[in-house]
């Protein structure tokens, strides 16, 4: 597979039927949603082999050879050295000997590696869940942006094998790493994540992709967590799928991509503390993530978002846990 600057991705005709097929169609009304939804949490979730294994079809065909589960991160077998590679957002520049030689040789994913994985989102709704014992009942847990993990296990739990980080936190949190202090501080937050990988977007744009290799160096130094870094094909081609597919024109989470690329991964998928209402089904107020106190925002994009990945629970393809898990 190869980058480029000037070639355009080819049109997958498959990806039109996977977005016909799987848009969700809910009520725009978030009442009449609520009201759903609440009858939905009350049904005992029934796993649909059928189902799930005709969506990885789907999903393949639909994604084609950039979005092959082996182009998830960037290695030597998909890049070259000196080639000029496209970013997803902004700019493009040539991979460098020193970056292609930091890059894993291979893929470090197996497919259908795991019987059962939890992808925990970092909404208010797991304050008070009790979802921690569940959540690390999984073989594989996946967070995201270092969403923090200690004194918060009875609702989030413990485990953490995978998590990711934007490059917004670096800036608010650890300052672009521009002091000792600040690596002091950023290696103080790996230690609850010691053991997982760190996904980095460092070929998102050319404005943070120099702090983002920062951040990968120490990381690496640290010895705590193994950086990767996302491959932009395999990102554009995930997200040009879900935009076409929610009809949206803004790019998707990073929550989304990586939900959506672990489908070879996994069996069993779980998904926890995705929920875009600034209300729980109780009517109870919620802050927009269970570490934090800021309050809930319901972003236009990320209930669409949260419909598509109903629509599969509804399927019996994965597991979406809507609130607690007493």
């Amino acid at each position: 597979m190869t980058f480029t600057t000037t070639v355009p991705f080819h049109h997958n005709p498959l990806s039109s039927v996977f977005a016909q097929k799987y848009a969700p169609r809910y009520s725009q009304n978030d009442s009449e949603l609520f009201s759903y939804l609440a009858a939905i949490s009350k049904q005992k979730w029934v796993y649909n082999s059928s189902n799930a294994k005709e969506f990885r079809v789907d999903l393949r065909a639909a994604l084609g050879k950039e979005g092959r589960f082996e182009n998830f991160i960037a290695t030597r077998q998909n890049t070259r050295l000196d080639q000029n590679i496209s970013f997803y957002l902004r700019g493009s520049m040539l991979m460098s000997k020193t970056l292609w030689r930091s890059l894993p040789r291979d893929t470090i994913y197996k497919r259908r590696r795991h019987r059962t994985c939890s992808v925990v989102g970092s909404s208010g709704v797991l304050n008070g869940s009790r979802c921690g014992n569940l959540i690390d009942k999984a073989n594989f847990v996946l967070r995201f942006n270092l969403a923090y993990v200690k004194g918060y296990e009875a609702d989030v739990g413990i485990k953490t094998h995978f998590t990711t980080l934007n490059p917004s936190l670096v800036y608010k949190r650890f300052n672009r790493l521009r002091t000792k202090q600040n690596y002091a501080d950023f290696e103080e937050v790996l230690k609850q994540f010691k053991g997982s990988q760190l996904w980095l977007p460092a070929f998102a744009s050319t404005l943070h992709h120099r702090t983002l290799l920062r951040v990968a160096s120490a990381a690496r130094y640290s010895k705590l967590v193994t950086p990767i870094l996302g491959h932009p094909d395999h990102y554009t081609t995930v997200a040009k799928l879900w935009k076409k597919t929610l009809n949206v024109t803004g790019w998707t989470t990073t929550g989304l991509h990586v939900f959506t690329s672990i489908f070879d991964l996994c069996d069993r998928i779980d998904v926890f503390g995705f929920w875009p209402f600034a209300e729980s089904l109780e009517g109870k107020t919620l802050p927009y993530h269970y570490h934090d106190g800021r309050r809930g925002s319901s972003a236009h994009s990320f209930t669409k978002e949260f419909k598509a990945i109903l629509h599969l629970h509804e399927l019996g393809i994965i597991n979406l846990h809507l609130g607690s898990c007493l």
